[in-house]
């Protein structure tokens, strides 16, 4: 029996487990983290300074309030939070008026602005004020939107793929440096034409410098690759198996159309830390939709990269040693 043989034989058991735990964590991800609640999002607040100060408090004492209060020194530095999207939304006070005005993010998905609307219209009428909402920046459609949530997670799914095809084909780890660098040639392959073609998608469906789309989306399945090759040799089958498995359950959310701010804090800090989430990011840069430190989703990809690669290299040594 061929080695190749062997694999297919081992491959069925870890698939089956990893579908069962897949069906049970969808159930469990929808119940816990998908929603249309907001979690200590960001919301400005210009105002006086007395009336600005309570709401602050009181959003800092009610331990359910769904935002976390910022202010800013304007309503141009509100308005340009917003547009950035450092802030989900702005309530911009003047007591000559009747009502408030609510800036949110033109780009941001429906469900969030309408969840920060209600939100703070809940707030406003219990002041007895009304809410006068005003849309900032340019918009995103909604295929943008998806290009953006759907094509880095396709990316690292299409690395994971690759390197399971690999280890069918020719077995999970070559002995030789040589066997090495044929195998990281076929994933770099994949890598630039997986992200050429999402480039493409990119600047079809989206808005900003899509050129930027081709390295970031290769890198993702790079990475995806890499990762998934290190749990292969740590775990066999079992590790591709993981790494499917995590990739479903911790995408689901922003698949499911459930933005970052809509997320548990702990799911949210957790999972900003895992390749498909720094690619997104990444893209929501690129199309003006999130600020932020521009090197850091790309430092998390490539340190994902260092410790998948350093742990196969670790691996083909002693499988060589021995």
């Amino acid at each position: 029996m061929t080695y190749s043989r062997r694999v297919r034989g081992r491959v069925w058991v870890p698939l089956v487990v990893a579908v069962a735990v897949q069906l049970a964590g969808v159930v469990a991800v929808f119940a816990w983290v998908a929603g249309d609640d907001l979690h200590e999002a960001p919301l400005g607040v210009v105002a006086p300074a007395v009336v600005g100060q309570t709401l602050a408090d009181r959003a800092a004492a009610d331990p359910d309030s769904p935002f976390t209060v910022v202010r800013p020194p304007s309503a141009a530095a509100a308005r340009g939070l917003v547009d950035d999207g450092t802030l989900v939304g702005a309530a911009v006070v003047d007591l000559a008026r009747s009502d408030d005005v609510l800036l949110l993010p033109r780009r941001a998905s429906p469900d969030q602005r309408a969840a920060v609307e209600a939100a703070v219209r809940v707030t406003s009428a219990r002041l007895g004020r009304g809410v006068e909402v005003e849309l900032v920046g340019p918009s995103l459609s909604a295929g943008g939107r998806a290009a953006v949530t759907w094509l880095p997670v396709l990316a690292v799914g299409a690395g994971i793929l690759t390197s399971g095809v690999l280890t069918v084909r020719s077995g999970r780890l070559p002995r030789t440096w040589p066997g090495a660098l044929r195998r990281l040639r076929v994933i770099g392959a994949v890598a630039v034409l997986v992200g050429g073609v999402g480039g493409l998608v990119g600047a079809l469906l989206a808005t900003g410098p899509v050129l930027l789309w081709w390295p970031a989306l290769s890198l993702l399945v790079l990475t995806g690759a890499l990762v998934s090759q290190a749990l292969e040799h740590l775990m066999d089958a079992w590790g591709w198996g993981l790494a499917v498995t995590l990739l479903v359950l911790t995408a689901l959310p922003d698949l499911a159309g459930t933005g970052t701010w809509m997320q548990p804090v702990v799911w949210r800090e957790v999972t900003t830390l895992l390749p498909h989430a720094a690619g997104i990011e990444i893209l929501q840069q690129l199309t003006g939709g999130t600020a932020g430190a521009l090197w850091r989703p790309w430092a998390v990809l490539a340190v994902w990269c260092a410790v998948g690669g350093a742990t196969s290299t670790l691996a083909r040594r002693e499988r060589s040693a021995g």
